[in-house]
Formats: structure tokens, C-alpha cells, sequence
């Protein structure tokens, strides 16, 4: 029997508020239930900054071969790249020939904030004879993370 994700990866924008990830049996059949423990792992995504899940246990059997856990995304006002985070599966039912292929899943957070870099000043003016101006540039509206 094969246990796995879905996809390996997912892709979610940090305003979606959650994703949904499926995992199940991939091949094989059940003839008893097994537990399956999904957890997290931070990579660039930092719990509970980022993303909030507690580890959870999910029972697979013959007539439940497929679960659907759900992952809250925090939604902050940072201006970030793309943050990503991984979902492990485990067994934490033991004695079975029983194979986790994928083990792991991969979460890709979209940033859905902004900055707005510019211009301290509308207008800049020197004389010639001065050589040199200072210009001023600067986050004009948004943060930035």
C-alpha cells in the first residue's frame, strides 16, 4: 500500500486566509485502518508567523482512503518574497507494509502586500555650478518586511 500527497506542491496567496491539502492512499488496498500523522516543517514560512497547524492524526482505511487537512495562513502587512513551508506525513500506526511516497508537500505563500518606493520630493533643482544634488528616495506608502 502507497500513502501519499496529491500534489507535492501547493500554492496559496498570503490573503487566501488557508489552504486545503489532500492526502490519501495512492495504490493498494486497506484491509485495516492506519493512522497518519501530519505535521509541519518551517523553511522561509515560520510558524505561527506565517502559517498555523498543529500536528494532527488522520485515520486512512478501506472505505476512508482519503483526507483533507487544512492549513491557516496568516495574512501580515510585510512585503516579502515567496515563503514556503512543508507538510511531512508519518505513520503512527507501525507493522504494515505500508509506504509513504510522497512523505512531503510543499507550500508556496504568495505575498499580497506592497510597497510603494519613490521620490521623497516631486521636483529636484541645482545649478549647474553645484556639481552635486541629494535626492531622497524612500518607502512612500506600504512596509516593507
Amino acid at each position: 500500500v502507497v500513502i501519499g500527497f496529491g500534489d507535492v506542491t501547493y500554492n496559496v496567496k498570503e490573503g487566501d486566509g488557508s489552504v486545503s491539502i489532500s492526502f490519501g492512499i495512492l495504490s493498494g488496498v486497506l484491509g485495516v485502518n492506519v493512522d497518519v500523522i501530519a505535521s509541519t516543517r518551517d523553511d522561509s514560512a515560520v510558524y505561527p508567523f506565517d502559517y498555523s497547524y498543529s500536528p494532527f492524526t488522520y485515520t486512512l482505511s478501506s472505505s476512508s482512503f482519503s483526507q483533507t487537512l487544512t492549513i491557516t495562513i496568516v495574512d501580515d502587512n510585510l512585503l516579502e518574497d515567496v515563503e514556503s513551508f512543508s507538510v511531512l506525513l508519518s505513520l503512527a500506526t507501525t507493522g504494515f507494509a505500508i509506504t509513504i511516497s510522497p512523505m512531503a508537500t510543499v507550500i508556496n505563500i504568495f505575498d499580497n502586500d506592497y510597497a510603494q518606493i519613490g521620490f521623497a520630493q516631486g521636483g529636484y533643482s541645482v545649478g549647474e555650478a553645484a556639481g552635486t544634488v541629494s535626492v531622497s528616495v524612500g518607502v512612500l506608502e506600504g512596509e516593507l518586511g
